[in-house]
């Protein structure tokens, strides 16, 4: 697996092991952590979509974009793992658009997003942006980021459109 040189932190899981927070761009790792992000779409935020919205979902994150993306240095990925497992996964692509943003239900409230979000933003200048789902709006706005419109209701995906100034 191609992973960047990873990043322990003081955080650990509930079991009191460390925390590994890095950037992937090896194809095996790629596709697991897409997998991760639709487990995780599926148990957390689905319910809350018509039907329509799990497959635009399930057909965007399958569909190779992504993973091209990453190859063409458009987009990177971050994974921190708990062991040899994803806990969460944070997608920006174009330099400045949060595309994916999960962790995992047994990991919630333990920094992960905050971490993930973090490492993305190293580096970078101008407006972040995300089309944020209704489960991430509290994160968000936690996070310094504002509404930029109001919420809209799209191949079935419900979100609003958000900025980090």
């Amino acid at each position: 697996m191609s992973i960047d040189e990873p990043q322990r932190t003081g955080r650990t899981d509930s079991s009191g092991d460390a925390l590994r927070f890095c950037s992937i761009d090896d194809d095996d790792a790629l596709r697991a952590a897409l997998r991760f992000c639709i487990r995780v779409f599926d148990s957390s935020a689905a319910p809350m979509f018509p039907s329509e919205g799990r497959h635009t979902f399930h057909a965007f994150v399958m569909s190779g974009v992504i993973e091209q993306a990453v190859h063409e240095g458009r987009a990177q990925m971050y994974v921190c793992y708990d062991g040899d497992a994803a806990a969460g996964v944070l997608c920006m692509r174009d330099g400045n658009h949060i595309s994916l943003l999960f962790v995992d239900d047994s990991h919630r409230r333990m920094g992960i997003a905050t971490q993930l979000l973090g490492m993305a933003l190293v580096g970078r200048q101008g407006e972040i942006t995300v089309n944020a789902a209704p489960t991430g709006y509290e994160f968000y706005l936690s996070r310094g980021f504002e509404f930029t419109d109001t919420e809209e209701l799209r191949e079935g995906l419900i979100f609003t459109k958000m900025v980090l100034r």
